[in-house]
């Protein structure tokens, strides 16, 4: 039903305490590079998880009742939506396991983790492609730090560092404090 989709490169969202806008490019190619191309998207119940903007897109025109489904993202409505990278879960390790620290980017990190985006190995080829997301723009939480990362020293170029929201450092701080995490 879509006659028209507009797709943009940047988009500004404006923040709830403050009168200033926060930028995201959706653009790899920004000026030789990636800015602020990397944000943590709200998944609710499953909580913040990074992902890398490819390109923003705007759907005016919807079915009632229609679902679209980008390997496990979903589109339910008109809105303003991204095309993304997305690591698979979140950044958290398993407090039932407190010596299984499989995000650490180190092994005494509390700061930077480490994670693998999703792959798709295609069956015939054994080529590993990137799987793509699409997220609504209003889930986007925060800005996010990725930096390739080639953790098995392969040519396996699917992992990134990820630098904890600054608004999580000062809960971080306090809790290695108060002995509560520990190196």
């Amino acid at each position: 039903m879509q006659e028209e989709i507009l797709l943009f490169t940047e988009y500004a969202i404006k923040g709830e305490h403050t009168l200033s806008s926060e930028l995201y490019q959706a653009d790899l190619l920004y000026e030789n590079g990636g800015w602020n191309d990397w944000v943590y998207v709200n998944w609710d119940k499953l909580g913040n998880i990074p992902a890398q903007l490819l390109i923003f897109f705007e759907l005016k025109i919807w079915n009632a009742g229609c679902i679209a489904e980008c390997n496990n993202t979903f589109i339910y409505g008109p809105g303003k939506y991204a095309v993304c990278h997305i690591v698979g879960e979140k950044l958290d390790d398993n407090p039932l396991e407190p010596s299984n620290t499989q995000y650490c980017a180190h092994s005494s990190s509390l700061l930077v983790k480490c994670s693998k985006l999703m792959v798709e190995t295609n069956p015939i080829t054994k080529e590993t492609i990137l799987l793509i997301g699409v997220i609504d723009i209003e889930s986007i939480s925060a800005p996010c730090i990725g930096i390739p990362y080639d953790i098995n020293n392969i040519s396996d170029n699917f992992y990134y560092l990820f630098l904890e929201p600054k608004d999580d450092w000062k809960d971080i701080l306090v809790k290695f404090m108060r002995n509560e995490i520990s190196i």
